[in-house]
């Protein structure tokens, strides 16, 4: 059973292990240490309240991670960087994990959600189309 929440009370201990197993079946696998990490989102503009993870037994095996502003004069939400640990993949982990941010997006008035993908990542961009998550496509 899988639960999903926000991020700002997830350690960077949690956010890193996560990171790391998400991303080691990669061509060029990541390794990082939690500073590391929170160094990567600051940097990045990640804002845990708008970002999400899945939970199984207080574990994080998910997440997405968000940064926001205004753009073309609309209230925005970027993807920053989005993965499912691999023994969690094929289980609707993405999906569910998507649905409840979506759903508090709209509650918080959010216009507009961009997600830019590697066209090597057609996994991603498979699944995005599936679920209605992905309405733009430009290589």
């Amino acid at each position: 059973m899988y639960q999903y929440r926000t991020l700002e009370n997830t350690s960077y201990e949690q956010l890193a292990e996560c990171f790391c197993l998400a991303f080691s079946d990669y061509a060029f696998p990541m390794k990082l240490s939690p500073q590391q990490l929170r160094g990567i989102l600051e940097q990045s503009g990640v804002d845990l309240t708008l970002s999400y993870g899945a939970f199984t037994e207080d574990r994080l095996v998910g997440f997405i991670f968000n940064s926001s502003s205004l753009y073309n004069g609309q209230k925005a939400v970027f993807d920053v960087g989005t993965a499912v640990i691999p023994e969690h993949r094929g289980k609707g982990v993405f999906h569910q994990m998507f649905q409840v941010m979506e759903r508090q997006l709209i509650q918080n008035q959010v216009e507009t959600y961009y997600l830019e993908v590697s066209n090597n990542n057609s996994d991603y961009l498979q699944k995005a189309r599936k679920y209605g998550h992905f309405t733009g496509y430009k290589n």
